[in-house]
C-alpha cells in the first residue's frame, strides 16, 4: 500500500512539474561544467547496444567492463573499485545484487576454484585492440 502511495504522489508531483525538470537540467549541466572545468553533456552519447553473441565474448565484455576503474586509473586493482561485481566473484563478498551467470559458473565446480578462475581472468589487462574492438562494437 505505502508503495503505490507513493509512486501515485511521485507520479502526479512529477506530472505537474515536468517544466520545472526541463528547465532545471540544461541549467545544473551547465552548472556541472563549470564546477567540473568540463563541457558538453552529463553523458557522452545516446544508449547503444550490442550484441554479445558467444560466451568468449561475453567474458571479454566482463573483462572490459570490470578493468574499467583499473584503465581510468581510478584503482591500482579491480577489487578496490567499490561499484564492481569483482568483490563477489573474485573475492567471495557478499553481494545480494549479484547473481553469478551461468558462464562464471562453469569456470570451475568449486566455490574455491571459481574464485581463482576469476582472480585469473581479470588479472592481465585487455589489449588496446580489444579495448577499440569493444567500444566499436
Amino acid at each position: 500500500m505505502l508503495k503505490k502511495t507513493i509512486s501515485a504522489i511521485l507520479m502526479i508531483w512529477l506530472r505537474h512539474h515536468r517544466n520545472l525538470i526541463a528547465v532545471s537540467t540544461p541549467m545544473y549541466v551547465r552548472y556541472v561544467n563549470h564546477m567540473y572545468h568540463r563541457t558538453g553533456t552529463l553523458w557522452e552519447g545516446k544508449y547503444k547496444s550490442s550484441l554479445i553473441d558467444s560466451d568468449r565474448y561475453l567474458l571479454t565484455c566482463m573483462r572490459y567492463i570490470v578493468l574499467n576503474p583499473v584503465r581510468a586509473r581510478m584503482v591500482e586493482h579491480p577489487g578496490e573499485y567499490k561499484w564492481s561485481g569483482y568483490q563477489a566473484n573474485a573475492q567471495l563478498a557478499e553481494d545480494r545484487l549479484i547473481h553469478n551467470h551461468p558462464i562464471y559458473i562453469e569456470l570451475d565446480t568449486g566455490v574455491d576454484e571459481r574464485q581463482t578462475a576469476c582472480d585469473e581472468l581479470f588479472r592481465n589487462h585487455i589489449d588496446n585492440d580489444t579495448v577499440h574492438e569493444i567500444r566499436a562494437a
